[in-house]
């Protein structure tokens, strides 16, 4: 169980380090699931001429306060609830084509598009960790930053790959392997140099 906390405590570390990116590539997946199959259907079959969202859900809180129905039956209906959609009327009557979203959608996208913007969020944490400083100079400095960082010749500042700080064993190896990746990056610089 202690992979399992490691996994919780980095995912919540990336995203208290990139929440804007977290949020952003979140909204980019909701909106696509959204929006990409009404304009693949209105650009194979026939443009969408119709969308509205219920006109029922201002009475919801009434019908839910209401002693109509026992509360356990009115929220299992809730799941099958209609929020909006987007249909093209077809020539002979009737629909063509049509897209409903229904509450148990919207959980489903909302949680598919925060799987997304989460591995989006530990992926730039990743990539913040494996470049180290430089990533930040670079940052700060725009392009100028990045050249000054990667022209310096000691190895602790020409190197992009610096060790993350871990313990025992793991530290010696990352340590090796992040000497040899700056004498490599170096050989290649002296070579194009």
């Amino acid at each position: 169980m202690r992979w399992m906390a490691d996994a919780l405590r980095g995912a919540w570390t990336a995203l208290a380090a990139h929440p804007g990116m977290f949020a952003s590539v979140t909204l980019a997946v909701a909106g696509l699931n959204v929006v990409a199959p009404v304009a693949l259907l209105s650009a194979v079959r026939k443009p969408l001429d119709f969308y509205t969202f219920n006109p029922w859900l201002k009475r919801l809180p009434e019908y839910i306060a209401s002693d109509d129905a026992p509360l356990v039956e009115k929220l299992a209906k809730l799941a099958d609830l209609a929020l909006f959609w987007v249909s093209a009327g077809s020539t002979y009557g009737g629909a063509e084509w049509g897209f409903a979203v229904d509450v148990t959608d919207v959980g489903r996208t909302l949680l598919v598009s925060a799987l997304f913007g989460l591995y989006f969020a530990l992926w730039r944490r990743y990539r913040d960790l494996a470049l180290g400083g430089a990533a930040r100079a670079a940052h700060r400095g725009g392009l100028a930053g990045a050249a000054a960082t990667a022209s310096r010749r000691s190895p602790s500042s020409s190197c992009l790959f610096s060790p993350s700080v871990t313990s025992g064993a793991v530290h010696a190896l990352q340590e090796k392997m992040a000497e040899n990746d700056c004498l490599e990056l170096e050989a290649r610089h002296d070579r194009i140099a």
